[in-house]
């Protein structure tokens, strides 16, 4: 890390962009090719979908440039481009196209429209990068609280988008947000375009030199915020070590405000991922909420996966896995 990004780091907004060089969550899953389905009802917070006929700005509506005003940072300078396309959009135009102009550039949401309560959310959108080939496009998520003011440590990051591999097609994306903290009052969420020193934090060659895209850039469309039902995988069992004979007990709990269309199964496999168990889990509302007990059979000794699947409508909504 250079001195420019250490400095950079303890500015006053430190959640933005170099905490791009930490912050991508591996574990939640969110380059995993899952269809998480986006009719969810009143799990459903917010869409941006970027249509607003009333809107008579360049701008949407609740959405600015980043960095604030009163900071400014030669990454991010302010003749970059942020601003609807009326041509181009994912199932339908407008989206909003950022444009680095040779730099970096991001615009983020402030509005009243995603409002949250405790419980855990998934953001999901569309990214569609345009003539990039050292920068990258990615979204972010993060909860702020009854002022609007960002809660440290809980930004996440989709995953980048602009490799060769994603070629100029329309990518999905998405972030999980887990567990909002009590003081969380909205879910802001930030579209960015950011150039290779920014984005990339592994070591660079001797004498090596960053490129930049000059007129590269990237659509965003129809980014949409969802709340999810609580599920936690547990064993009371410390390491989930048992000594054979010895039965393996599992403690299960999904609980949701709207338990509508809810499924849940338990299912252990082993380490070849042949299914050895699989039980129904029973769905409760958050004030009723319990641990549901399942005993496994007695296993062979060995390596065994457990996952509680949790399904809306038959597709995957959360799995959580106990190894």
């Amino acid at each position: 890390m250079n001195a420019r990004i250490r400095k950079q780091l303890s500015a006053p907004w430190v959640w933005g962009c170099m905490l791009l060089l930490a912050a991508i969550d591996p574990v939640s899953g969110q380059d995993s090719p899952t269809q998480i389905p986006i009719e969810l009802g009143s799990r459903l917070v917010h869409e941006f979908d970027f249509n607003e006929p009333d809107n008579l700005d360049s701008m949407p509506k609740y959405w600015l440039r980043f960095p604030d005003p009163e900071y400014s940072d030669p990454a991010f300078p302010r003749y970059t481009e942020a601003h609807f396309d009326f041509d181009v959009g994912h199932e339908a135009t407008p989206s909003f196209y950022l444009g680095s102009v040779g730099r970096c550039v991001a615009s983020r949401y402030v509005g009243p429209d995603t409002r949250i309560k405790p419980g855990d959310y998934l953001v999901v959108g569309w990214i569609q990068p345009n003539q990039i080939e050292h920068a990258r496009a990615v979204l972010s998520a993060y909860y702020l609280d009854w002022e609007g003011r960002y809660i440290e440590s809980t930004q996440r990051f989709s995953r980048l988008v602009g490799a060769p591999e994603d070629g100029n097609r329309w990518q999905r994306v998405r972030v999980y947000l887990p567990a909002a903290p009590f003081n969380a009052h909205c879910i802001g969420v930030t579209c960015w375009v950011v150039q290779q020193d920014v984005w990339r934090h592994d070591m660079m060659p001797h004498r090596h030199i960053n490129l930049h895209d000059v007129r590269g850039g990237a659509w965003f469309d129809d980014i949409v915020v969802m709340g999810l039902p609580r599920a936690v995988l547990e064993s009371k069992h410390p390491g989930n070590i048992v000594e054979y004979p010895a039965v393996l007990r599992l403690l299960a709990t999904v609980a949701d405000d709207d338990a509508t269309g809810l499924t849940s199964r338990l299912t252990v496999r082993d380490r070849n991922g042949a299914t050895v168990f699989s039980q129904g889990v029973p769905t409760y509302d958050y004030e009723n909420q319990q641990s549901v007990e399942v005993d496994l059979p007695v296993l062979d000794p060995g390596l065994y996966v457990a996952e509680l699947g949790v399904f809306s409508a038959g597709e995957p909504v959360l799995q959580p896995t106990l190894t």
